[in-house]
């Protein structure tokens, strides 16, 4: 057929790769209509490949490899053939970070019998992405004892506890 590439990959809109990863992460932009050439984009510039990103314009695969900041930004690819262009849905590829907590002293709060209250959580770690973190209220300094959800009680998404 005398068409332009259709680009068949389906790409996570984001993905989160820990610096200096061990792992390769492999991307796989592939296309049908007797595709000739594939071509990545970074940042609407063409990679410069390095031991750390490499692309195969035949295969149009993509491998991240120990990346540095640098390396981290918006992706996308083109696929090209005698009859045209297509190009990839962009994908960002953002570093994994777990940042660690660092508590502040004890703060007192003081709530009125039946209004809301709520307990904001201080000095929370950077983490990336947010929906791998989990927030927890402990009872008492350095202990155990989980503060659960109930019906009086719960958490908003920043981790402050609602009362």
């Amino acid at each position: 057929m005398n068409l332009p590439p259709v680009i068949t990959s389906e790409f996570e809109p984001e993905y989160f790769v820990p610096i200096f990863h061990s792992t390769p992460l492999s991307l796989f932009c592939q296309a049908n209509n007797t595709v000739v050439r594939y071509q990545w984009y970074k940042n609407d510039s063409n990679i410069v490949e390095n031991d750390r990103v490499s692309y195969n314009p035949s295969t149009g695969e993509i491998v991240f490899r120990n990346l540095e900041k640098k390396n981290f930004g918006v992706y996308y690819c083109m696929a090209e053939n005698k009859f045209g262009i297509s190009v990839s849905l962009f994908v960002k590829l953002l570093e994994a970070v777990l940042d660690q907590f660092s508590p502040i002293s004890n703060e007192e709060q003081t709530c009125r019998e039946y209004h809301h209250c709520a307990l904001t959580c201080h000095n929370q770690p950077l983490c990336q992405p947010k929906t791998e973190c989990m927030v927890e209220w402990k009872l008492g300094y350095g202990t155990s004892k989980n503060v659960f959800n109930n019906i009086s009680e719960t958490m908003d998404r920043e981790g402050n506890k609602i009362l």
